[in-house]
């Protein structure tokens, strides 16, 4: 997925839906600013899957979108629980 995200980004797209943990995965590592919104777009469908949860939260770490790590914190009830770490 990776290698599609550099060279073939419309084919990434398009199978994100399919292979989400991939495709966050691939991000990540690639800290390609540019797919945010597709990103945000697989929490929807995947918010029951803490494994996706996991990726997706690293995703997001490497592609700086800090907002949006809030937004999920404030979303997952345990999270609530721990203080916020400098």
């Amino acid at each position: 997925m990776e290698a599609l995200l550099v060279h073939k980004p419309f084919v990434a797209l398009a199978l994100a839906g399919r292979y989400p943990f991939e495709f966050a995965h691939a991000v990540g590592r690639t800290g390609d600013k540019a797919f945010r919104d597709p990103l945000c777009d697989l929490l929807q469908t995947n918010f029951g899957d803490l494994e996706f949860l996991s990726i997706y939260a690293y995703a997001l770490g490497k592609i700086g979108a800090s907002e949006k790590l809030e937004s999920l914190k404030t979303l997952i009830p345990e999270a609530r629980d721990f203080p916020d770490v400098p």
